[in-house]
């Protein structure tokens, strides 16, 4: 079983999991995610390898074509003056050429498997999405659900129920409103009363005071 088949095995079989158990399927899907990420990353390492693999397979066709020009020059320039070295060097480009022959042959083999595995692991990575999208989605819609399901059993209560609450709260509000509105009206009417006997002793003080002033003068004036 190769790896994408592993992938896709993994895929299937979480999935069926997590819908026949009954339990926590956020974190069965979570798992299940997990699992799937870390095969994908390892595909990843693989494909990356292959596609430094087709890089120095392309660059060993180059130096290839590039030696099969050199062995060509130069068993040209030898060909006149000494027949046997210009031998030789058509001998080395001929080792070059079925050199180049074997690498254009891995190259072709080599493009094939990294095409398919490019596309393999589009795909997966494109259904791995899809599942991650479909998770949370299917997070949010048990949240709102479960927010809903408490939000109507506080409302169907017949007793205490919020609005029920709020109602009595608001009662209390507004008696500790009324009453602390008597006491400071209350205590106005006091410190109007105290204020009026009080400006009241002062002005009897003075006058008071005056009379003494008075009484000073005419026995002065007597004396």
């Amino acid at each position: 079983m190769n790896l994408f088949t592993r992938i896709t095995a993994t895929i299937g079989a979480t999935a069926e999991t997590a819908v026949s158990r009954f339990e926590n399927h956020d974190a069965i899907a979570q798992s299940a995610l997990v699992e799937v990420r870390q095969a994908l990353a390892k595909a990843g390492i693989r494909h990356r390898g292959l596609a430094r693999t087709l890089e120095d397979i392309r660059s060993s066709i180059k130096d290839c074509e590039k030696r099969i020009e050199q062995w060509t020059t130069r068993a040209q320039q030898l060909a006149r003056s000494d027949e046997s070295r210009a031998l030789q060097c058509l001998e080395q480009r001929q080792i070059c050429r079925e050199q180049l022959d074997n690498y254009t042959k891995n190259l072709s083999k080599h493009e094939v498997i990294e095409a398919r595995m490019a596309e393999k692991l589009k795909h997966m990575n494109a259904r791995l999405q899809g599942m991650t999208n479909q998770r949370n989605e299917m997070r949010s819609r048990e949240s709102i659900a479960k927010a809903t399901k408490v939000m109507d059993r506080v409302d169907n209560q017949s007793n205490d129920g919020v609005e029920a609450i709020f109602e009595r709260w608001e009662l209390n509000i507004s008696d500790a409103e009324v009453l602390n509105q008597f006491h400071q009206d209350d205590d106005s009417g006091v410190s109007s009363i105290q204020q009026e006997m009080d400006e009241q002793d002062r002005k009897d003080a003075l006058k008071s005071e005056l009379t003494d002033l008075l009484e000073v003068n005419q026995e002065t004036s007597h004396e």
